[in-house]
């Protein structure tokens, strides 16, 4: 039996084995968010969007956040200097220089690497998150356990980035926004963001319906029902 983590990497290895490929996703388990403590990293005057993991560089590109940022830095729109944007994860220095191209780095935080428990509780935190869609011809396989964290979080998310899998997951669920890599629409969505601040959240309970099919529970017992099969 051969397994894979979603639909499109399901397709390359069936024309590669020709035999069905049997998809399991990652999923989550809500029991992850039960009893987070509140974490202090935050300032809370600020409007904060927040990326936690890893970014690969050539594949994730936050640069059309970074200009719409400056686009209205550059404008003095009103309200702009209460958004943050934050990076919690490895290797955040061509993040940084990045930030310091587009002269955006006053309103950019790098917490460097932090323990999963505290990344979990600053995701149901922040205002937003930010999720960087891989932007390659091979991306629309990539599913990583970072979405269905975020998924899971309350909090919505903002995928940039070509349109993956992954991005369309966030879309057909009503967990956020899709913005690609349109400066434009990026730049409009700040701006209602600087007039909201603080968007609404989504409860842990709700999402888990919702989104059962995307718990580790639900996908463990397509595992076994798989191997039953076989």
């Amino acid at each position: 039996m051969i397994t894979t983590v979603s639909e499109p990497l399901a397709r390359v290895l069936e024309k590669k084995h020709h035999k069905k490929v049997q998809i399991v996703l990652n999923g989550f388990d809500p029991e992850d968010r039960m009893n987070n403590k509140q974490v202090e990293k935050l300032d809370s005057s600020k409007i904060n969007i927040l990326y936690t993991g890893t970014i690969y560089r050539g594949f994730q590109n936050p640069s059309p956040l970074f200009e719409a940022l400056k686009s209205l830095i550059e404008d003095d729109y009103p309200g702009i200097s209460d958004l943050l944007i934050i990076f919690a994860g490895k290797n955040t220095t061509e993040v940084e220089k990045l930030a310091e191209k587009y002269g955006v780095q006053n309103q950019v935080n790098c917490l460097g690497f932090l323990k999963r428990e505290t990344i979990l509780s600053l995701q149901e935190c922040v205002d937003i998150l930010l999720f960087l869609d891989y932007n390659s011809e091979n991306g629309d396989g990539i599913l990583t356990g970072k979405l269905y964290e975020y998924m899971f979080s309350g909090t919505q998310i903002w995928a940039i980035g070509k349109v993956n899998r992954a991005s369309r997951i966030i879309e057909e669920n009503d967990l956020g926004e899709v913005y690609g890599n349109d400066v434009e629409k990026i730049k409009k969505a700040l701006k209602v963001l600087l007039v909201e601040k603080h968007p609404k959240k989504f409860s842990l309970e709700l999402l888990t319906e919702k989104l059962r099919h995307y718990t580790r529970g639900y996908q463990a017992q397509r595992m076994l029902d798989c191997l039953n099969q076989n």
